[in-house]
């Protein structure tokens, strides 16, 4: 089920779930794995009761909270969402990816210092994972601090030179920067850069759809 996952036979994928668990109705990493396969066939239905059974099967594991944490967040069910990301803090406080979900659920909430509170620990806990960077930039774009933001793009396409949201945003950043110069040099600039990053976006916008 997995390798037919990752080739993309969803279908065929999700037989063996099926078969996995009707010959093992206890193993939920199988319910966990399956809820993940139902979310990417946008069966959000069918994954949240994948996830809650996962979570029944065992409720120490923090990888299911933190999935069923994604999901509501997706569906828009925010106390849901922040009640997961928090028992998965519960279980273990050193989980970077659970503080960096719970940032961008405070951003989602307009609540940008703790958001940001949470994406330094975050950052803290793994500071070479692009993605937090990426995050801690929105933070700083919905702030608009929009230098801080540029920063946080560019360290994080430091690390990793694919996550054409880096670009994007960045790109967006240095549109607004353009806006609120009065300096034509300055402005020039910030459009040269703005258009860079827009060029790298489509370009990796087109290999990835």
């Amino acid at each position: 089920a997995i390798l037919y996952k990752k080739i993309g036979k969803r279908d065929k994928a999700l037989a063996d779930y099926n078969k996995a668990i009707e010959l093992n109705p206890d193993d939920a990493d199988i319910y966990n794995n399956r809820a993940d396969l139902y979310d990417d066939l946008g069966k959000k239905k069918e994954a949240i009761a994948d996830y809650d059974k996962a979570v029944e099967l065992n409720p120490n594991d923090i990888v299911f909270y933190n999935n069923r944490a994604i999901l509501y967040k997706d569906l828009a069910e925010y106390d849901k969402s922040m009640a997961d990301y928090n028992k998965a803090i519960e279980l273990d406080a050193n989980h970077p990816n659970a503080y960096n979900g719970r940032a961008d659920l405070w951003l989602k909430l307009n609540q940008y210092d703790i958001a940001l509170k949470d994406i330094n620990m975050a950052i803290s806990l793994n500071e070479k994972d692009y993605v937090f960077h990426i995050t801690k930039g929105e933070i700083y774009m919905a702030m608009e601090d929009y230098s801080a933001a540029i920063k946080e793009f560019t360290f994080a396409l430091s690390l990793e030179d694919t996550p054409k949201e880096a670009y994007n945003f960045r790109g967006k950043c240095y549109r607004e920067l353009a806006k609120f110069t009065s300096k034509q040099e300055e402005k020039q600039k910030y459009e040269t850069l703005a258009e860079v990053d827009e060029k790298r976006y489509e370009e990796l916008n087109k290999t990835t759809t």
